[in-house]
């Protein structure tokens, strides 16, 4: 507590406040603002539907690309805990708001968009279409299987080797013999998988589904793009205060840690 009572209860206070087995803070960011955000995009399509008699490849791509993310957090419920939101962010205003309003009401205005004009707005070649849905399950690939690698590698730590096995498991989701950096303080810092190209692969291709949302309506409003402008802020403040929680705590395994990965993002890049 800072003292400061407008900025305790806008940051919070505490970090998992339970209604008996109920985890609030889980509650709120995983099962509320992205079940809206997929059966907005469905609207959205029955809108099309019941207007022009068909749906098109640009609203079809956003139903796609609710749904992977929904999907994502469902079925790989169980590492969602070892998260920076889970695990860092305190619950206060700020992470309610923001579940509850910005989430779901923010990041789909393309579907909105796309439901109140003419298509001829924002059509596509094929090649482009082609290239925008490529995209998208690529960088859907990365994350979900970069996610699932580290959450399972910290399981492993644990002791737990039981996974569960709802759909679809991604090929290389659970790395066999991994290798990693044993730090002094009692952590292991994974350095296999997509872990041994960039310190935060999950990032990167989180961030690329986030402007394909906006792509998909290419340059007709740049509306869209708020989700991929204000994401990338978000990360990279979060990386920051990431990284330097992690130099404090583990000192030379850190620097150790960061010559062995030395990208924080794209290969070879940064």
């Amino acid at each position: 507590m800072s003292g400061n009572f407008i900025y305790d209860v806008f940051m919070g206070a505490i970090l998992n406040p339970r209604i008996g087995p109920i985890d609030l803070k889980m509650w709120a960011e995983v099962r509320i603002p992205w079940v809206i955000v997929f059966f907005l995009s469905v609207s959205g399509g029955c809108k099309q539907y019941e207007t022009l008699g068909y749906v098109t490849p640009n609203m079809a791509f956003m139903i796609l690309a609710t749904w992977l993310y929904l999907n994502a957090c469902a079925k790989a419920e169980e590492c969602i805990p070892q998260t920076w939101d889970m695990y860092h962010e305190k619950w206060g205003f700020m992470v309610i708001f923001w579940n509850f309003a910005g989430v779901p009401f923010s990041y789909i205005y393309s579907i909105v968009y796309m439901a109140r004009q003419d298509p001829s707005k924002y059509q596509f070649s094929t090649p482009t279409y082609v290239l925008l849905y490529t995209t998208l399950l690529a960088a859907y690939y990365i994350w979900d299987c970069s996610m699932s690698q580290k959450s399972r590698f910290k399981m492993q730590t644990q002791g737990l080797t039981n996974f569960r096995k709802t759909f679809p498991q991604v090929p290389w989701c659970i790395i066999e013999n991994p290798t990693y950096i044993q730090t002094a303080h009692g952590n292991r810092l994974l350095t296999s998988g997509w872990w041994a190209y960039s310190r935060k692969p999950n990032y990167v291709a989180d961030w690329i589904m986030s402007f394909c949302w906006g792509a998909i309506i290419g340059t007709a409003t740049p509306i869209p793009y708020f989700y991929s402008v204000f994401f990338i802020v978000v990360l990279v403040h979060r990386v920051s205060r990431d990284f330097e929680r992690c130099s404090v705590k583990y000192g030379k395994d850190w620097d150790r840690y960061c010559e062995v990965v030395p990208y924080k993002f794209i290969p070879g890049v940064f």
